[in-house]
């Protein structure tokens, strides 16, 4: 029997299911990298698309007068369905 006690092997720091601070970091910097074109291509794309959020089907408007009520409910869904997927996503990427 070994009168090594302790569960990590000698010499070595990290135990297998641990994970360094520099490939955590690493994985931060590919994906705000990748954030950043999305969202570079979308402001570049976007005044060349027809404007749609806001005017989807079950977007709401009622007018009477001066008075204007808008309910963007297919606007709200169609934005959670999205953040959702997203935040999926980064949850996969970072386990």
């Amino acid at each position: 029997m070994s009168r090594h006690t302790d569960s990590r092997l000698p010499n070595q720091g990290l135990m297998p299911d641990e994970t360094p601070f520099f490939a955590l970091m690493g994985k931060f910097l590919v994906l705000v990298g990748v954030m950043l074109v999305l969202v570079g291509l979308l402001l570049w794309f976007l005044p060349k698309l027809p404007p749609v959020i806001g005017k989807l089907p079950g977007d709401f408007v009622w007018r009477r007068g001066n008075f204007v009520v808008y309910l963007p409910l297919g606007t709200s869904i169609l934005l959670s369905v999205l953040l959702t997927l997203l935040l999926w996503l980064l949850q996969k990427f970072f386990r």
